[in-house]
């Protein structure tokens, strides 16, 4: 046991050299024990403070401290910006705002209000969506099984952008691989040779690349 007079600041400095650690400051020993805010990246602030900036231009800022919000509202904002950032838009086409940092800024006014009691949760009942997880997880090994000699090319945004056409007719020619960047809607057109032909071709060149293949959706 310890003697009384010593302090918690030598005793902290006594186990770091025990541990073989390197001395260090009393107070930053003391501070590595309290919420680690460095670690949270500066760039999540400086991008969410856009998103604010437009709230409070908008609405007035901290307006959910003293007019509540509803959960709900929230997650849909989420699920909104979330989307048009995973379809390929960074920026809100209007305000200039990157659509993560306005998710951020939701998560934020989010917890905020929580923490506030100004949070109206509204969320729904229950369901039991870890079980259906774990349940799926069977269903998972058993499509990579089946598909494991599949080597289709997966498509993302660094890709080539489609052709500008909607629509393409092939008259009886192989498919110019420079026009194909990617499958795309193809009207067939009869004429000197047969559209199974065409179609074989472009599943060659385009289509999923393994031996067999029954059933399953897109």
């Amino acid at each position: 046991m310890m003697p009384e007079s010593t302090s918690y600041t030598q005793e902290m400095q006594r186990n770091a050299l025990t541990e073989g650690a390197k001395m260090s400051n009393p107070k930053e020993l003391i501070g590595d024990t309290k919420t680690p805010l460095a670690l949270v990246p500066d760039i999540i602030a400086i991008e969410a403070s856009m998103a604010f900036l437009e709230g409070a231009l908008k609405y007035g800022r901290f307006n959910w401290r003293a007019m509540g919000v509803k959960a709900s509202t929230y997650k849909s904002a989420i699920e909104r910006h979330i989307g048009k950032w995973w379809n390929g838009e960074d920026r809100d086409k209007k305000t200039r705002v990157k659509h993560l940092a306005s998710a951020i800024a939701c998560l934020g006014i989010i917890l905020d209000a929580e923490l506030c009691g100004k949070l109206n949760d509204d969320r729904p009942p229950k369901a039991p969506l870890d079980k259906r997880l774990e349940e799926q997880q069977d269903t998972i090994k058993h499509l990579k099984e089946l598909f494991k000699d599949c080597d289709p090319h997966q498509w993302t945004i660094n890709d080539e952008e489609p052709v500008t056409t909607e629509e393409i007719v092939v008259k009886g020619a192989p498919l110019p691989e420079e026009i194909l960047p990617k499958p795309l809607d193809v009207t067939f057109e009869l004429m000197d040779t047969e559209p199974s032909e065409v179609f074989q071709e472009f599943m060659k060149k385009y289509g999923p690349r393994c031996s067999e293949s029954e059933g399953g959706e897109q």
